[in-house]
């Protein structure tokens, strides 16, 4: 299924996500935090080790409340922006403790 272009409708997907705009009136419940595509042609997109921080920002653009508690977390440990830092260290530090703070 190689080059039939899945990644190019889920990529337009997420631009129309993005670009959507929510009102009170619409009960919206879920939202698209963040879009990653892996590329096997960019050195930053074939690597696992960029997926949470790609996430981490955009979230942190996209929520302010979000922002301080990532902030925080990379003031205490910049390490945590290592590519070389373990993933689940990154997820947890990163992504789903300032996520439990919503």
């Amino acid at each position: 299924m190689a080059g039939i272009g899945k990644s190019a409708v889920v990529f337009t997907v997420g631009e129309r996500m993005r670009s959507l705009k929510v009102t009170e009136e619409m009960n919206v419940e879920k939202w698209l935090v963040g879009t990653f595509f892996f590329s096997h042609k960019h050195t930053k997109r074939c690597m696992a080790a960029y997926f949470f921080m790609t996430l981490v920002y955009q979230l942190a653009s996209n929520f302010p409340s979000i922002r301080k508690d990532v902030n925080r977390a990379i003031c205490n440990n910049p390490a945590l922006l290592n590519p070389n830092t373990p993933l689940c260290n990154q997820m947890e530090a990163l992504f789903l403790q300032p996520l439990w703070k919503l």
